[in-house]
């Protein structure tokens, strides 16, 4: 009852992960940062390979593309949504 309240990555309902929100969006800033940054130094003349890469920030709880769902929907998904949107 009291739990439902707390955010996700609260202690108790983090089941034992230590990868939270804050640890994501952490990551997703330094790796985003790093990919323009690299960008910048190669827009201003500096050659692809003299720009050092960023080691892959990575974790045993954080989620991957590969456990990821499906972002695509089928053709009868679709027609279905479309069916309900116009109200028929």
């Amino acid at each position: 009852m009291f739990v439902k309240g707390l955010p996700a990555d609260a202690a108790v309902r983090r089941d034992g992960k230590l990868w939270t929100t804050a640890n994501e969006l952490s990551a997703q800033a330094i790796e985003r940062t790093d990919l323009w940054m690299r960008g910048l130094a190669v827009g201003q003349g500096r050659k692809p390979n003299d720009v050092p890469v960023l080691p892959p920030i990575e974790h045993p709880d954080r989620a991957t593309r590969e456990n990821a769902e499906p972002e695509f929907a089928d053709a009868a998904e679709i027609k279905s949504f479309m069916a309900r949107i116009a109200g028929r």
